[in-house]
């Protein structure tokens, strides 16, 4: 996972690249939007799915990755809070 760009308060891109299981490119960001006193933040992830197995990784991503996210979602709530 490489961090490519950062819009301060405002998103988050970056590029994911897979190795294992098999090889494959994605995109991933994070747009993030001040309401009021709230935050909103919605996952963006674009990548293709060549195969039956991408196919049902994406359909099963929240096993494989969701505590991942958990952790780092918590992570970017204690930053926005500061």
């Amino acid at each position: 996972m490489k961090i490519i760009s950062l819009e301060p308060h405002n998103r988050i891109h970056q590029k994911l690249t897979f190795i294992e299981p098999w090889t494959s490119e994605a995109d991933n960001d994070f747009a993030i939007e001040s309401l009021g006193d709230s935050t909103k933040v919605t996952w963006i992830y674009d990548g293709k799915n060549n195969g039956i197995i991408e196919k049902w990784m994406v359909l099963t991503i929240e096993g494989f990755i969701g505590e991942d996210y958990e952790k780092d979602l918590a992570k970017l709530k204690t930053n926005l809070e500061k």
